[in-house]
């Protein structure tokens, strides 16, 4: 099984989405397979200046990604887009991603993500009004359908979130998953994006069947900086259910 590590989830203990990369290095860099570069603005993203040590470690793992840029950032046919694209293109390039994911109600029309030379998929978002259209397996499951050059990251808590179990998700489009952000929620409605090790029994019996799956796991949760050191503790429990 392919364990990765978000860095959106070290983001409490590293200002810079670069000392973020650093960090996983660090701490997580012989634990994990793979980094998922998590931008959320687009003026991160555009900040985001990758240096010799970064380009190193990212080229090495067997699999990296990138969360594209949400906040503030309309996907649509507009020179945004467009430069947004160019700079993924780049860091593909330098590095190799696996995957790029969107959230598919930044995206205007799901058609311009097609042919822009990179492996591109959306998740399934949580229990939000921004999200509505883009939280059940029946909605995700339309867009796929006619779009079989588009991959599907599954967000367990978000899925979660929404109210829906996680063995639904895995029974309608288990086929259609390109990879997974690993997180729960106590909550429906709220996306707490906690860690399995520290959710309740009930919580970690419905995660479960997801590691059945055999897809690549992205550990994408929130995290304040003192908790971090339990990450370590998830990649573990990976590790030792995945040889059950």
């Amino acid at each position: 099984m392919i364990v990765s590590l978000s860095t959106g989830s070290v983001r409490h203990a590293a200002k810079s989405r670069l000392d973020q990369i650093h960090f996983v290095e660090k701490h997580f860099g012989k634990l994990v397979d793979g980094a998922e570069l998590c931008v959320l603005s687009k003026e991160e993203f555009f900040g985001l200046k990758l240096d010799k040590q970064a380009i190193k470690f990212l080229e090495k793992l067997e699999f990296t990604t990138l969360h594209a840029p949400l906040i503030g950032t309309w996907y649509g046919k507009n020179k945004q887009t467009e430069k947004i694209f160019e700079k993924v293109r780049k860091i593909d390039r330098l590095v190799g991603l696996k995957q790029v994911n969107f959230h598919p109600n930044h995206v205007k029309d799901l058609s311009i993500l097609k042919n822009v030379g990179l492996n591109v998929c959306i998740e399934n978002l949580g229990g939000t009004r921004s999200a509505k259209g883009w939280q059940t397996p029946k909605e995700i499951g339309k867009a796929l359908k006619r779009r079989p050059w588009l991959g599907f990251c599954f967000d367990v808590n978000h899925g979660m979130a929404s109210g829906v179990n996680p063995s639904e998700f895995i029974s309608e489009l288990g086929d259609r998953i390109s990879y997974i952000h690993l997180n729960a929620t106590e909550k429906k409605g709220f996306a707490e994006h906690n860690l399995v090790v520290e959710s309740s029994e009930r919580v970690r019996q419905m995660v479960c069947p997801v590691f059945d799956l055999e897809k690549p796991l992205v550990i994408e949760v929130d995290n304040e900086a003192e908790k971090i050191p339990l990450i370590k503790e998830e990649i573990k429990f990976l590790r030792n259910f995945c040889k059950k």
